[in-house]
């Protein structure tokens, strides 16, 4: 059973779009288990309480599924007044990291507002997953200019702060930045979900083992989820080399699961029953 490190969902059934119409909690945990997953990682997108899939409503999701979900809360920099306090606040309410760094708006890295929230992750021990861009023109984002300079500063400058990257930008320099960043800089974490990651991965299959054996510690499987609908081609592309002998059974292992419970170490995170 795998664990899923990037979902999407909402507490009840409900109008939210996030490009398209969000699944519900509920039904998204059987779509999730039929696909061999066990356990995911909720991703949430208002750090505001009256605002749909907020960190409140993640909390709720997991208090009522907390042998399927964890969650990731949302931390927002322009609201510098007592930002410190709110990362606690989080990682003390159970979350596992802040993410999906995905507010209405794209933000640049290098933003001052960003210091703080770097500085507060590294000493709570709180993962920030990102969605990596590169035109701030974007509708949402972590923006940084071609080549991710502004990414490795603040991995050398937060050492003990581990950013997990993902999306189109990030995994297209797969063959490029992204493994040079990886073997310089320990605390640069890779998320495989959505179409960029199964791309990323799967376009050529060999550089795609090549990458997943290196990095085979610092690799998280997700699918990014957000309509009961959606299947994405990763999962069943890894079983198929792992039973196939083009994947390293150890590499499949932390891929599929060993990694996001290293990571989230302190946070039980059971794998369900299959259903």
């Amino acid at each position: 059973m795998k664990i899923d490190v990037h979902v999407h969902a909402t507490l009840e059934k409900s109008d939210v779009q996030l490009s398209g119409p969000v699944v519900d909690c509920t039904t998204l945990v059987g779509h999730l288990r039929a696909q061999g997953i066990g356990r995911a990682v909720l991703m949430a997108s208002a750090e505001e309480d009256d605002r749909p899939m907020s960190n409140a409503e993640m909390r709720e999701i997991v208090r009522r599924h907390p042998d399927f979900y964890a969650w990731m809360g949302v931390v927002d920099p322009a609201r510098p007044e007592g930002l410190a306090e709110r990362v606690r606040a989080l990682r003390l309410a159970g979350a596992v990291g802040v993410g999906e760094f995905f507010l209405p708006r794209t933000v640049r890295m290098d933003d001052p507002g960003m210091e703080a929230l770097y500085a507060a992750c590294e000493a709570e021990g709180l993962p920030i997953l990102f969605h990596a861009s590169v035109n701030e023109g974007d509708t949402y984002g972590f923006v940084d200019r071609p080549g991710f300079p502004v990414l490795e500063d603040v991995l050398r400058r937060y050492p003990r702060l581990v950013l997990i990257g993902h999306s189109w930008p990030f995994w297209e320099e797969v063959g490029g930045r992204v493994p040079e960043l990886m073997r310089r800089y320990p605390n640069l974490w890779a998320d495989v979900s959505a179409k960029s990651g199964s791309h990323g991965v799967m376009h050529d299959p060999e550089l795609g083992r090549r990458f997943l054996e290196e990095f085979s510690d610092r690799v998280l499987f997700g699918t990014d989820t957000i309509r009961e609908t959606q299947v994405f081609p990763l999962g069943a592309w890894l079983d198929g080399e792992v039973e196939a002998g083009r994947l390293s059974k150890a590499a499949y292992g932390r891929v599929c699961e060993g990694n996001a419970r290293r990571l989230f170490t302190g946070i039980d995170i059971p794998v369900g029953p299959q259903v």
